[in-house]
């Protein structure tokens, strides 16, 4: 009876040995936290106007001085401009706005807005109504002329003032007293605190 090979015992062991020996554990990876993204820099001179520069030339586009100088007003009926002189005639001529957008179409080539032209015929009109500087002098003139007859007027009323003021009286029931007289009573009783007295018939009796 053959016997059975033995078979040598296995026992389990906690060692491992790796094939490679350069090949490490790897290592489980930490949780990290991303980091924040980077705050946008603010500007400091967003909002604010525009300086000049050093050598005293504005930044200012060019597009808003070409506005700005669109939007002059003359100062002089000599500056308006023709379709400024064709709105004065035709609006004083009682011409429709239809009419005179029509024309200023015609003669500039530009179709401006109702709008616009009312606001732009307000300031002709102010222009137009100036008084030429030609005509300072005789302006000056003719305040002084006003103004020294204003005066003697004032001198006349106050000299008739007391006629005035006696035909007032009379309207009111007493007689017609001269001027003079009424003249030199008020002077009197405006000087004085208290009315004067008026005699009363008892004490004409008694004399």
């Amino acid at each position: 009876m053959n016997s059975e090979p033995s078979t040598p015992d296995m026992k389990p062991t906690n060692s491992f040995t790796p094939v490679n020996p350069d090949i490490k554990k790897e290592e489980t990876p930490e949780t990290s936290v991303p980091p924040s993204p980077p705050k946008t820099p603010v500007n400091p001179l967003k909002g604010r106007k525009r300086k000049n520069t050093s050598d005293g030339a504005s930044d200012e586009k060019p597009a808003a001085a070409k506005k700005a100088k669109a939007r002059k007003v003359a100062g002089n009926p000599e500056d308006l401009s023709s379709a400024d002189r064709i709105l004065y005639k035709m609006k004083m001529d009682g011409k429709s706005w239809a009419e005179i957008i029509a024309a200023i179409e015609t003669a500039t080539g530009e179709k401006k807005p109702r709008q616009t032209l009312l606001s732009r015929y307000a300031t002709v009109t102010a222009v137009m109504s100036a008084v030429k500087e030609d005509d300072y002098e005789t302006l000056k003139e003719a305040v002084h002329e006003v103004d020294a007859a204003i005066e003697q007027q004032v001198k006349d009323l106050r000299a008739k003032r007391f006629y005035k003021v006696a035909e007032l009286m009379q309207e009111k029931g007493t007689e017609l007293y001269p001027a003079g007289a009424v003249e030199k009573c008020y002077k009197k009783i405006s000087t004085t605190s208290a009315t004067p007295a008026i005699p009363s018939p008892a004490a004409d009796t008694e004399e």
